[in-house]
């Protein structure tokens, strides 16, 4: 609610969803424009007990004041009443809350003061309505807004309403989940609000995946709404890149800062850039760093110890953190950005955390990432109003470093931090340079315009008319669970740039090689195929593929940027969907096309492949002696591989990338004789031998350790040593061997060979234990770094017999169980580590959910018996709703099992 003057026009800009069926134009033609006073928000499913946080919001959209006096708002029992000489400016929006005074404590309304209680006297400063005290029921309810009279001006319906009368027609708004703030769309560029008396005026992209709404956005308590706005700069635009230059950018800019240094980070452990910024506050620059306090994995030491030397130093550290026994409800899932502000006159985003990877001291290792830096005083001004925002301790999910807190203080005592540099082989190529010229700006800031249509991302996705370059971390195929579709639950953006490419644009999409999961079908490779299905099925020219990293040098590709034609973003922003619905995410598009053609470049130098570097391989071939045909196992750096009329080559006309390679016959075969965890993908090298013609590869797999084998792909070799990719997609234990076909003493030389490890997905939840104590079995709540939880016949391991990954595990004994106190929104799959403690045989464990805040639980798979030796465990739930989990112990009375690393994938 940030920026809304109760005594102006409002205006807050929405947007109209982009499917490949749907355009902006459709919906305007159709759209109705309120003329009367309407109702614009109602909050009626809170996070506090009884809600005593209930509100209603009217606006007079008109430019004439309006006397209300006398009129109503309730639901069809209960009504309560304005009070004579009550008048709405025009453009003037109302706030009726239920207890002014928890409304002010908790900055429910982002320091707007309410106008109206429903309750007599919390707050004296506010006026009472008079009559009765209307609630609204969480699962379905109509909110109406009558004048005098008892005629109907307004009704909103949602839930399970079945009201279809005077003022409403066809089904009801969607019900949100707990803490949702049911709110009524506008039109995006002229701010006008949208008043049909039906569901599309208040549908967003969660109530409706498929919503041909001007608004996709959905709206929690207490979130900001800042605008989209365009700056004009004519000045210096710093482009940057991750791992070449992003250390030395920021190291210039905390070194040369006059008087402040704002950071909002996701996570910060470098100690390199910890120093220089101690550095900057002893000689008299004030610094404020806002990081999120519960990041995937919790809060670690190395953060707790960046915000303590800040703090020690003379900085301000705050987080935004979780804490619900206090009522401090998280407005955003994550803080997910990363973004400075320097001297109130310059700003820098980027895609990347100040961690190891994102902000590598030596830039021959790291991540991909992009940043830019912006000297403009106006757009800093932009992010400085967002960092102000989110800095402000009155809300209650902001809290300070405290050296003594348990989870928000200081590490350990003794602690020392990682000052480990790895170094790789990346040649780093791209230096950071500034451009000087004229500009176009666009913040962008999740969730408040990432999912705008006009001039946000889609907006220069639709825009583009010869390219649109992704590069994205991952991108999922669908929004949506393992039963959904692109065509139930389009990834948005996705769906955008395939629109581009049916608009005659050029589309290359690079997506990262890390976090893959074969059996998800969203995962990066899905998205892949997905693309070039539909570009083959239409003729549109798309091109997808995962960047070989290990080739180039880098560590992953975390980049989360777009370039098309003249514009670049670049920005925090996965193209998943609960970042840019839940998260804090900040990100810039730069109109220019100096810019545009340096983020270009490194693009089109990832997708070449870099300049080709040859990256560390599973099996080079390098080691281990065979001279002679016959069938025989070896012994190769890699483990055992059985040799079936095949040898190492060592001639010239062996086809090699270094001393040897495997020479394999027509009707020959080598063999892995050991399985691996899983390959989502395979590299090698082949070339035929000598000048051999006509040879043929098949490569097969197994997940039953050789006992049969299945075809994953069949190519022809050339004389020329080649790289091959292909997608695997195995999950499973899997062992892989290659065959060769053609004419009777044909050969063909194999070389290389490197595969992509399969594993989950990026968790939106990933507990370890680590951040809390519990000693005894009876049952209570504990607050880990995910939320609370409760445990009963269980506690926080610490034992020698404990199980444990780090220093602490659950420990469950039979008949106990632990069970999340919160939901998340939506999963996919859950999986944790399991082990029997110490010697204890004879416990079950079970995996639960709920969709109902924990009244009935469902079990989620089957129960399984854990062994010494810890295990992970995996089960995909695939479901949407808001769901939380427990695991349950059984078996033998006294039998007790450890749990830890409990992870949520999105």
């Amino acid at each position: 609610m940030n920026g809304i003057n109760v005594k102006v026009k409002i205006i807050l800009l929405v947007f109209l969803l982009l499917t490949p069926t749907f355009t902006t134009s459709s919906f305007s033609s159709v759209a109705a424009e309120a003329d009367t006073i309407i109702i614009t928000e109602v909050y009626y499913d809170t996070h506090m007990s009884f809600e005593p946080d209930e509100y209603v919001a009217i606006t007079n959209p008109l430019s004439d004041d309006v006397d209300i006096s006398g009129w109503q708002i309730g639901d069809d029992g209960t009504k309560a009443v304005f009070p004579q000489g009550t008048i709405m400016e025009g453009g003037e929006t109302f706030y009726i809350v239920r207890e002014a005074n928890i409304i002010i404590e908790q900055n429910i309304l982002s320091g707007i003061t309410p106008h109206f209680e429903f309750s007599e006297n919390t707050d004296p400063s506010v006026p009472n309505m008079e009559g009765a005290n209307p609630r609204f029921a969480n699962g379905g309810d109509e909110v109406f807004l009558k004048d005098g009279s008892g005629e109907i001006i307004d009704v909103v319906v949602y839930g399970s309403s079945d009201y279809e009368e005077i003022g409403w027609t066809g089904d009801p708004a969607a019900r949100g989940s707990s803490g949702d703030v049911l709110r009524r769309n506008q039109v995006e560029r002229t701010g006008a609000w949208i008043d049909t008396d039906s569901r599309s005026d208040w549908d967003s992209l969660k109530g409706n995946p498929l919503a041909e709404t001007a608004d996709l956005r959905t709206y929690k308590q207490a979130q900001s709404d800042f605008d989209l706005e365009t700056f004009d700069v004519e000045g210096i635009v710093r482009p940057y890149t991750s791992p070449d230059s992003t250390f030395s950018v920021l190291e210039d800019l905390f070194s040369n800062a006059q008087h402040s240094i704002e950071l909002s980070v996701y996570e910060m452990h470098s100690p390199y850039l910890t120093e220089i910024l101690v550095d900057a506050i002893e000689r008299g620059v004030e610094v404020r760093a806002h990081f999120d306090g519960g990041p995937v994995g919790g809060l670690q030491d190395d953060s707790r110890w960046v915000s303590q030397q800040l703090h020690d130093a003379g900085g301000e550290v705050r987080y935004i953190i979780m804490g619900r026994d206090n009522d401090q409800h998280k407005r955003y899932r994550w803080d997910h950005s990363k973004y400075g502000i320097i001297d109130d006159e310059i700003v820098f985003v980027q895609s990347e955390n100040f961690k190891k990877t994102g902000t590598p001291v030596d830039n021959s290792s790291g991540n991909r990432g992009y940043g830019v830096v912006i000297e403009d005083a106006d757009v800093a001004g932009y992010f400085q109003d967002v960092f102000e925002e989110d800095w402000d301790d009155s809300y209650p999910d902001v809290f300070a470093h405290d050296p003594s807190h348990e989870r928000y203080g200081n590490p350990p005592a003794g602690f020392e931090p990682d000052y480990d540099v790895p170094t790789g082989s990346y040649p780093s190529p791209f230096e950071s340079k500034a451009i000087t010229g004229d500009f176009k700006i666009t913040p962008v800031i999740a969730p408040d315009t990432s999912f705008k249509q006009e001039d946000s991302i889609l907006g220069m996705i639709k825009d583009a008319k010869d390219y649109v370059y992704v590069s994205q971390m991952y991108s999922h195929k669908f929004w949506g669970g393992l039963e959904d579709s692109s065509d139930s639950h389009p990834n948005i953006y996705m769906e955008a740039v395939i629109d581009a490419a049916r608009a005659g644009a050029t589309v290359r999409v690079s997506l990262g090689d890390a976090w893959l999961d074969p059996d998800n079908p969203r995962d990066n490779t899905r998205t892949i195929e997905y693309l070039h299905t539909i570009a083959e099925q239409e003729g549109i020219d798309i091109e997808a593929q995962l960047i070989d990293t290990e080739a180039i040098g880098l560590a992953i590709l975390h980049n989360k940027g777009v370039i098309a034609d003249d514009r670049v973003l670049v920005s925090s922003i996965n193209w998943s969907k609960n970042s840019g619905k839940n998260n804090r995410e900040a990100g810039v598009i730069i109109e220019n096309q100096d810019v545009a053609d340096f983020y270009k470049e490194v693009f089109e130098y990832d997708w070449a492949g870099g300049d080709q570097v040859i990256g560390e391989a599973y099996e080079d071939f390098e080691s281990g002696v065979k001279e002679t045909y016959s069938a025989d196992e070896v012994t190769l750096a890699s483990g055992a591989w059985l040799f079936d009329n095949a040898l190492l080559g060592t001639l010239s006309n062996d086809k090699k990338l270094g001393s040897q390679s495997a020479r394999v016959r027509a009707d020959g075969m080598i063999e892995m004789q050991e399985d691996i965890e899983g390959v989502a993908s395979l590299s090698f090298y082949h070339g035929l031998y000598g000048s051999d013609e006509g040879g043929t590869i098949t490569v097969q797999k197994s997940v039953d350790h050789g006992n049969s084998w299945t075809d994953v792909t069949t190519l022809p070799s050339q004389r020329s040593l080649e790289k091959e990719r292909i997608d695997v997609n195995e999950s499973e234990n899997v062992r892989l061997r290659f065959i060769v076909s053609g004419e009777e003493g044909t050969r063909v030389n194999i070389d290389h060979i490197s595969y992509v490890e399969a594993g989950i997905t990026e968790p939106v939840l990933a507990e370890g234990y680590e951040g809390a104590a519990k000693g005894s079995y009876a049952a209570a709540d504990v607050e880990l770094s995910s939320g609370i939880w409760h445990l009963d016949n269980a506690l926080i391991g610490t034992h020698q017999s404990d199980k444990k990954i780090d220093d602490r595990s659950l420990r469950i004994r039979a008949n106990g169980h632990a069970s999340m106190e919160f939901d998340v929104p939506g999963a996919h799959a859950v999986s944790f580590y399991h082990a029997n403690f110490g010697s204890d045989t004879g416990a079950e464990i079970l995996l639960q959910q709920s969709t109902d805040q924990g009244e009935t639980w469902d079990d989620a798979g089957e129960a399984i018996i854990s062994n010494s030796e810890l295990e992970r465990h995996r089960v995909v739930v695939d479901t949407e709703a808001d769901v939380r989990f427990r695991i349950v112990a059984d078996g033998l009375e006294g039998s007790r099992v450890n749990i830890d690393e409990f992870w949520i994938e999105e």
